[in-house]
């Protein structure tokens, strides 16, 4: 509504500019459809939240199998890297630096035709190097380590169990 608004303001405007119209009669015209919402204020965990979170993917509830690896890895990897959801499943293992503790961010993973698709960040800002905690680097080679060599050939660090790119809607129902 607000770009028809704005469309149809510009096009009046111009008709009194032009002397077609005297005045512009939308220019009074209030609808709450029209006036710009407030995004809700982002909410970031506290410290305690964190470790509440890494904790619980870290260990089993009672009556849970072990935990899955790969998940918390990718949650620690988050957690201590800032990497949005689609820029850490679209890493692939040349993107880390296991030497330098460095992390290569080339691009982010999105859905397109219901498949997991590797594509260019947004901007060249989301382009970058990022140094990781040793702790996660440490995770990160447990889990080449434990992936094996079928789910390695297409590069990815995180995959699905059929060794294909993580959707990012099924993160949440990973577990």
């Amino acid at each position: 509504m607000q770009k028809v608004r704005s469309t149809l303001r510009l096009a009046l405007n111009s008709a009194v500019s032009r002397g077609r119209l005297a005045y512009n009669p939308a220019e009074g015209i209030d609808h709450p459809a029209l006036r710009t919402t407030k995004r809700p204020k982002r909410r970031f965990f506290t410290p305690e939240e964190l470790r509440a979170i890494l904790q619980g993917v870290d260990e089993p509830n009672a009556g849970d199998t072990l935990p899955d690896h790969q998940f918390a890895c990718l949650i620690h990897l988050l957690a201590h890297s800032g990497l949005r959801i689609g820029e850490a499943l679209a890493l692939q293992w040349k993107d880390v630096d296991f030497s330098t503790g460095a992390v290569r961010v080339t691009a982010t993973l999105v859905m397109t035709d219901g498949a997991a698709v590797r594509g260019d960040p947004k901007t060249a800002a989301g382009r970058r190097t990022m140094h990781i905690p040793e702790d996660v680097i440490g995770q990160l080679r447990v889990q080449r380590s434990t992936t094996g060599t079928v789910f390695r050939v297409n590069g990815f660090v995180f995959t699905s169990r059929t060794g294909r790119p993580q959707n990012p809607a099924n993160i949440l129902r990973w577990r």
